[in-house]
């Protein structure tokens, strides 16, 4: 197997502990949630260097274009069970270890990441991190930034959400999307994204969930489906997983050190100010139509509402924590 980036010090002893952080996608593309996983990757590699609690004890090596494992899924699983060290994550990808992350990737409960932040750092969420931890070895570090908000994106101009009535959307897949848009009146469909520009260019759907970030240039929506409103369906974040038996085996110094890390960085910068530069563009661009609903709160009711069965299977106290954490400064 090739190794995309190797970061190792210059002289490595016989018992320097191998370390891999392995993802599916590649390591840079300009869009998407890759892009500031880069970032975080290429600041853990400079600290195994650098830092005098890894420098000459830990041999750093990066898979990615699923050289190791061929889904983002598969990686997590990995990581489950010792046979690598690290990887990103998104909350969909741990429903299957905690139901309990159903509810962190609802449409229609999180106004922004701060809300997300707010709302996992609360007793009963803490204690759905300890539970994955403990009982599937995956070790949330920290919950790291927001690949964009999704918003909705249609061909035809909508306005208010009977606009929606009876029209076709296209989702990733899941049943969370598909309830939220049924619950706004319209028919889901679970497109993958490779055959979306062909299914809005047939008709096929007319209109679709996807981000300012990365989808609105990479299908060509300003010519495909110009229309956008502007509430947030969900947003996209992105943590670091570690395995939790290797985390405990670090010493406290390293575990900071990984920590302080983590900590510096904000790749949601990045991605905020890619989102409200691409909607400041469709602004200001007389052939596209952004709107910005005044009942946006009855939009995001209505898509809890849509996914009411989803969240009644889990603990209720968890989406109270979400409400509860709603609009703090």
């Amino acid at each position: 197997m090739a190794t995309a980036l190797t970061c190792a010090a210059p002289a490595v002893r016989a018992d320097t502990e191998e370390v891999i952080i392995a993802q599916a996608g590649p390591l840079y593309p300009m869009f998407g949630e890759g892009y500031g996983v880069t970032k975080y990757i290429e600041a853990i590699t400079g600290l195994f260097a650098i830092h005098p609690a890894f420098r000459d004890q830990v041999e750093l090596k990066v898979f990615d274009k699923g050289i190791l494992y061929a889904t983002q899924e598969a990686n997590i699983e990995a990581v489950s069970i010792g046979a690598i060290q690290l990887s990103y994550c998104a909350p969909h990808m741990l429903e299957s270890y905690e139901p309990a992350f159903k509810v962190a990737s609802a449409p229609g409960l999180f106004d922004d990441f701060a809300h997300f932040e707010r709302a996992m750092q609360t007793t009963v969420w803490r204690d759905v991190h300890a539970r994955l931890a403990e009982k599937s070895g995956l070790r949330i570090l920290k919950w790291l930034f927001n690949a964009g908000e999704l918003y909705l994106f249609s061909t035809v101009p909508i306005n208010e959400i009977d606009d929606l009535r009876g029209r076709k959307i296209r989702h990733p897949g899941g049943d969370g999307w598909a309830l939220a848009i049924e619950g706004l009146g319209a028919h889901p469909i679970a497109i993958p994204y490779t055959e979306v520009v062909t299914s809005l260019q047939t008709n096929l759907i007319s209109g679709l969930i996807t981000d300012f970030a990365g989808g609105a240039d990479y299908f060509d929506l300003a010519k495909l489906a110009p229309h956008t409103v502007i509430v947030p369906v969900t947003i996209q974040p992105i943590c670091f997983v570690a395995n939790t038996s290797w985390w405990e085996s670090l010493s406290s110094v390293q575990r900071s050190a990984i920590e302080e890390t983590f900590e510096t960085l904000n790749a949601s910068v990045f991605y905020d100010n890619l989102t409200r530069n691409k909607i400041a563009e469709w602004q200001n661009d007389a052939d596209l139509n952004v709107v910005y609903p005044d009942n946006a709160a009855h939009w995001q009711e209505t898509m809890r509402t849509g996914v009411r069965s989803l969240l009644a299977e889990v603990d209720s106290s968890l989406v109270q924590a979400i409400l509860d954490s709603r609009g703090r400064d």
